[in-house]
């Protein structure tokens, strides 16, 4: 049996005669470089920043004092003709009551109607350093839009309120312009 291979000039051969068939080569110019300048009177076109918008963060601090029910204090309002997004929120509580129990929300408005978002229960109290007292700390993904004032609100439950509670709630956003 006989195994034959190709020559080793093979490939060498069809490179040169690729070059001959292809014609005349042609050597690319450079162009002249063009200088625009846009006088004040007429400025380079910008585009919105689009759905990006602008990071921002906040935080406030709820005190529900002793034999009251609930807070709400206010934690941003957009500035006119921009939406909040607010992403992510951390919500940390401190009582002297290990027995505290709650519901955190915000309360945002898109196009004058007000919704209240219910966060979730506190969990069990353990120690944290807001304050003197027992504490919890969660954290949470959300996707809450507001076009006005958005308050952060704290509900206890119900006969849990013999001792002062502190509600701190922190998040990050961003500013998006109004369509």
């Amino acid at each position: 049996m006989m195994i034959r291979t190709a020559s080793p000039r093979w490939p060498a051969v069809m490179v040169a005669l690729m070059l001959a068939v292809s014609g005349p080569q042609v050597q690319a110019q450079r162009s002249t470089p063009v200088t625009v300048v846009n006088p004040d009177s007429d400025p380079v076109p910008v585009a919105p920043a689009g759905i990006a918008g602008v990071p921002v963060q906040g935080s406030t601090i709820l005190v529900v004092p002793a034999g009251e029910f609930s807070d709400t204090e206010p934690l941003i309002e957009p500035p006119a003709g921009s939406m909040l997004i607010i992403e992510y929120l951390t919500v940390a509580i401190d009582s002297r009551n290990p027995q505290e129990q709650g519901v955190v929300g915000l309360r945002t408005s898109v196009a004058g109607t007000s919704i209240l978002h219910r966060l979730g229960p506190i969990p069990p109290l353990l120690q944290t350093g807001l304050g003197s007292g027992r504490g919890q700390e969660f954290q949470r993904n959300v996707r809450l839009y507001s076009d006005a004032t958005v308050q952060a609100v704290y509900q206890r439950g119900t006969g849990f309120d013999t001792e002062r509670a502190i509600v701190q709630v922190t998040f990050s956003g961003r500013l998006v312009p109004l369509p």
